[in-house]
């Protein structure tokens, strides 16, 4: 698996993920829109969700992910945080979507206040705002894993980091936050007196409850003699092909099928109890699933039906950007956010 293998993609309109094209990275307005002058004037929030997908032609695992913002904007005042969602959670759907007061529980970053020295258990770190320290924004909290840097770059090659454990919950002095860590500090880091966006910073990680992978329920078959063995035959699954949704195949006569899907438009394919079936995601050429002939058994009548879910190798992102009252415009405004993990 390489790094580009991992892709990013917007959301659909019912909460699922638009797989038609990818958000190209460093491309100004590839998730978030431009803030008109009248919108920094009067103060503006927005959302959006994103997925972030395992796309290798090999159908890896990312194992132990963790998804965060590498560094804070580089506005002096608007900021962004990220939370986790579900697959087919619309990010319009968020309680408190249309005030800016929704209750989700957010991850960001915030840069080093002072020095550490190596031993340490102590990090203090300043943000740009309150709500990050201790509103409804808030970014720190007891039991976050969390990652301390002074690589210029997330990717970079020189400089240190490590991850840290929060040990209880920080402590709040304006828009400084003082966090206890489990965990001995290994290296040095020096704050900087005037921060940029590669100044050493601390992120809080949403590392989500499985691996990256895609996934599929059991099949339920309702069908009086006819029989489907995925225990032995499992169905296949493409990292690039598969994607979220509810499938039924109806059987048209003893051997042969249609195969439609609960978002999607129309008969989605046609099979036969006589050959592998393999229906065609168009928008990659690549299989939504893939369920092999030694798998079908018994005897199939019209009207029978198999049912099943499939999941992509994905997760759902939501962004949550606020631009304060009165905001100075800043062209190329960025944030940059990271996903890791081990490759299988």
């Amino acid at each position: 698996m390489q790094n580009s293998d991992l892709k990013v993609y917007k959301q659909k309109t019912n909460g699922r993920m638009d797989g038609a094209a990818p958000v190209t990275s460093g491309v100004v307005q590839n998730v978030f829109p431009h803030v008109t002058s009248a919108q920094r004037t009067a103060g503006f929030f927005d959302y959006k969700k994103t997925f972030w997908k395992v796309a290798d032609d090999a159908d890896g695992t990312l194992i132990d992910p963790s998804v965060y913002t590498d560094a804070p904007t580089l506005s002096a005042t608007d900021y962004v945080t990220m939370f986790l969602m579900g697959q087919r959670d619309a990010i319009e759907d968020l309680t408190g979507y249309s005030t800016g007061t929704d209750t989700e529980r957010k991850f960001g970053t915030a840069y080093l206040a002072e020095n550490i020295t190596a031993g340490a258990q102590t990090i203090v770190v300043v943000v740009k705002n309150a709500a990050l320290a201790s509103g409804a924004d808030l970014i720190f909290a007891d039991g976050d894993k969390i990652k301390l840097t002074d690589k210029a770059t997330a990717d970079a090659l020189t400089g240190n980091e490590e991850i840290l454990t929060i040990n209880g919950t920080p402590t709040v002095d304006g828009l400084e936050i003082t966090i206890t860590v489990d965990e001995l500090i290994a290296n040095n880091y020096t704050a900087a007196g005037t921060p940029t966006i590669s100044s050493p910073r601390v992120s809080s990680l949403i590392i989500p409850i499985a691996d990256i992978e895609t996934s599929v329920t059991t099949p339920v078959v309702t069908s009086t003699a006819g029989t489907l063995d995925t225990s032995t035959y499992p169905i296949i699954l493409d990292n690039i092909g598969t994607i979220d949704e509810d499938w039924t195949l109806t059987f048209t006569d003893a051997t042969h099928y249609s195969l439609t899907g609960d978002s999607l438009t129309g008969t989605i394919g046609t099979g036969t109890t006589g050959g592998d079936f393999a229906p065609n995601n168009t928008t990659f050429t690549k299989p939504y699933f893939t369920i092999e002939l030694e798998a079908w058994g018994g005897t199939w009548e019209a009207g029978d039906t198999v049912t099943f879910t499939t999941h992509p190798a994905a997760i759902g992102i939501g962004q949550k950007r606020v631009v304060p009252a009165g905001s100075a415009s800043l062209a190329n405004n960025k944030t940059t956010q990271v996903i890791v993990g081990e490759a299988v």
